[in-house]
């Protein structure tokens, strides 16, 4: 549901990027997100709010310091399709 908000995706294009799912499937995903929307984006924003707080312990961690000495820039928020502004 994620692409769907990000990308605004209509249910065939969502099937297309998920050939494992039915149309069916990808349909009743998004019945069932319509009717439990509320309680899926307080999931979602939990989810987010526990991403934030990693973040902010990795600024401070020795591993962070390591991994950008190594050319790596860790991101967790940088997931496709997660846009917390369309919550």
């Amino acid at each position: 549901m994620a692409e769907k908000q990000a990308y605004g995706w209509s249910p065939e294009e969502l099937q297309y990027q998920h050939p494992h799912l039915t149309l069916g499937q990808v349909y009743s995903a998004l019945a069932y997100y319509a009717d439990h929307s509320d309680e899926l984006d307080a999931a979602i924003e939990a989810e987010l709010e526990g991403i934030d707080r990693l973040q902010h312990q990795l600024k401070q961690s020795k591993l962070r310091d390591k991994l950008r000495a190594q050319g790596l820039n860790w991101n967790l928020r940088s997931r496709p399709g997660v846009d917390r502004e369309s919550l």
